[in-house]
């Protein structure tokens, strides 16, 4: 690296010692070197991505009521994120978590949607309960994400526009490697069972709604703890046969399951998928939040 140019009195460092000659055949101060170069700054905990926690908050507008609610934010590496949402802090990832899901354009400290964003609502989708969602705002990287929002709800029982701020807080845990060893094993809830081998192959099944999947996990970054999946979903019956056809894909991280102590009891994934169709006169869009606990 280049030493940097230190002015004295007017005078450059390099001017001095041709003024003074160079190899000792000059009369300068030899005893009082030029200071090195200062270091290169450490680099970014991650450059793109992460695991974050925090709250979305949107103002009332047009007669619809404000509101807010809890977010746990996954980034990877290639942009693509997944903000799962809910409105108690300790019950994520069920079958009422709300979903947004798109990819960000990071160009350090900026961040922004690419225009692709959705925001899915609560519990069974039909074509009413999504919007169209943009961002843009600040990404420190290993810090905080802050940005301004607008989300358009364009169905067919109302029109809302939601105008609000996202803030969330980096997560070390995202530090942690990634493998599809340590991702294979078996997750369980109370009623599903979700079946990860070494090769990144996955099984599911539900003993509540029959559904069964199957698909597949693959790695995006090995420094990282991100995954990539893929299922697709048949057997559902009752009020979940809308999904039978249906290829969900999105993000899982790995997490820790731990008593009221602290103490750690046992792994846990965190999955954060959706899935999407064409109907007559739109398209529907369908979430699917699972957080399992590993045997």
């Amino acid at each position: 690296m280049t030493a940097p140019q230190v002015r004295v009195e007017n005078q450059t460092l390099d001017e001095l010692l041709l003024a003074g000659g160079c190899g000792g055949s000059g009369s300068g101060d030899s005893s009082n070197p030029p200071p090195p170069p200062p270091p290169p700054p450490p680099p970014p905990t991650a450059g793109a991505g992460g695991l974050w926690t925090g709250a979305i908050f949107w103002d009332p507008k047009d007669g619809f009521p404000g509101g807010s609610l809890n977010v746990r934010a996954l980034v990877a590496e290639t942009g693509e994120f997944r903000l799962v949402l809910d409105a108690d802090s300790f019950v994520r990832f069920t079958s009422q978590s709300e979903q947004i899901f798109g990819t960000f354009d990071i160009d350090h400290p900026d961040i922004a949607t690419t225009g692709d964003a959705v925001w899915i609502g609560p519990g069974v989708h039909t074509d009413d309960d999504w919007a169209s969602f943009g961002m843009a705002g600040t990404f420190l990287a290993g810090n905080q994400i802050t940005g301004d929002f607008q989300a358009h709800f364009a169905g067919w029982t109302h029109i809302e526009d939601r105008v609000g701020t996202l803030d969330v807080r980096y997560h070390s845990i995202y530090e942690r490697p990634s493998s599809l060893e340590i991702l294979s094993g078996v997750y369980r809830t109370a009623d599903e069972v979700l079946t990860i081998d070494s090769d990144g192959e996955i099984f599911y099944q539900s003993s509540v709604d029959a559904c069964v999947a199957n698909g597949m996990a693959e790695m995006i970054d090995a420094e990282f703890n991100m995954y990539r999946l893929s299922l697709t979903v048949d057997g559902c019956t009752g009020d979940s046969e809308y999904r039978n056809g249906l290829e969900f894909t999105g993000l899982a991280n790995i997490g820790d399951n731990n008593d009221l102590s602290g103490a750690f009891l046992n792994s846990t994934l965190e999955m954060a998928v959706s899935a999407s169709r064409g109907l007559p006169f739109g398209v529907q869009h369908v979430s699917w939040a699972l957080r399992a606990h590993k045997d």
